[in-house]
């Protein structure tokens, strides 16, 4: 659709500087995460939802993406207001949260 070979980080930049064709490449972006994490949600109710990576260090908000969420889970769903409860994070230790997580896993493997 959009036609162009660009990293993600050139996109939020660009999108930053008001290139109007990253700007809908986001929103679609955006469109397409709330449907996906929509589904999931509906599939087996996670109590949190994590996000990680560079894609969600640019993202500003994750209630932007909870709000697409909650809309899409509306319409599954056939209800006007959704009560979600699913929490969205940031991890807590940011792009090293993978790592320390991996490495604790292995030191409780060794004992």
């Amino acid at each position: 659709k959009f036609k162009k070979k660009i990293i993600a980080k050139e996109i939020f930049k660009n999108a930053r500087n008001n290139s109007k064709d990253d700007k809908q490449f986001i929103d679609v972006f955006l469109d397409n995460l709330g449907l996906s994490l929509s589904l999931i949600i509906n599939i087996i109710d996670p109590d949190a939802i994590v996000f990680g990576g560079g894609v969600s260090n640019e993202i500003k908000s994750l209630e932007e993406v909870k709000n697409v969420t909650e809309k899409y889970l509306s319409e599954f769903n056939n209800i006007k207001k959704i009560d979600l409860k699913t929490v969205f994070l940031k991890p807590k230790y940011g792009d090293a949260s993978g790592v320390r997580g991996a490495a604790i896993l292995n030191r409780q493997n060794l004992i």
